[in-house]
């Protein structure tokens, strides 16, 4: 199984509400770690298959954590 791409509509489905662990990549192509770690991802999720999903927030919703962290900051 691939990571998946979440959207702000598909967040609460794909993630809060899903009935296996998920981890979430927060990324931007811009960070030389990020695309690093984005092939040992991809082999985590081939590995585990339906038992983990990974996915990567789209970027409206990247901004939108980022925004609500900072404000929590706050």
């Amino acid at each position: 199984m691939a990571t998946s791409k979440v959207t702000t509509a598909t967040f609460d489905a794909e993630v809060l509400k899903s009935s296996t662990p998920v981890l979430v990549d927060f990324w931007a192509e811009w960070c030389g770690p990020c695309r690093a770690v984005g092939p040992i991802l991809e082999e985590i999720s081939n590995e585990y298959g339906s038992k983990l999903k990974i996915v990567k927030p789209m970027k409206s919703l990247r901004l939108q954590s980022s925004m609500a962290s900072h404000q929590f900051q706050q």
